[in-house]
């Protein structure tokens, strides 16, 4: 995900099955984070926009269309363009 934003990428897709899906599971829950039948999920699809700051993203155990990629891609730049100005707000 980082080499994606510092590569200055627009989107990215991780599709996670099989060994790679449990360890990442077993990470995060290792970190406290909760998973509604997580470690039940034979596959997880990973879908991030991302903005100058970081990314936004959503993940499925199904694929989405283009069109749910191409409307996360449009969020993060509306969320880029409102993200500066927020920032400035806030070190006042």
């Amino acid at each position: 995900m980082y080499e994606g934003w510092k590569q200055q990428q627009k989107s990215l897709i991780i599709d996670m099955q099989g060994e790679e899906l449990q360890s990442y599971f077993s990470h995060l829950t290792r970190l406290g984070v909760p998973f509604k039948d997580g470690l039940k999920q034979k596959r997880r699809i990973q879908e991030i926009a991302y903005f100058s700051k970081g990314f936004i993203g959503m993940a499925s155990p199904d694929e989405q269309s283009a069109e749910t990629l191409n409307l996360l891609e449009r969020f993060a730049a509306v969320f880029n363009s409102h993200f500066h100005p927020f920032q400035r707000l806030k070190n006042c």
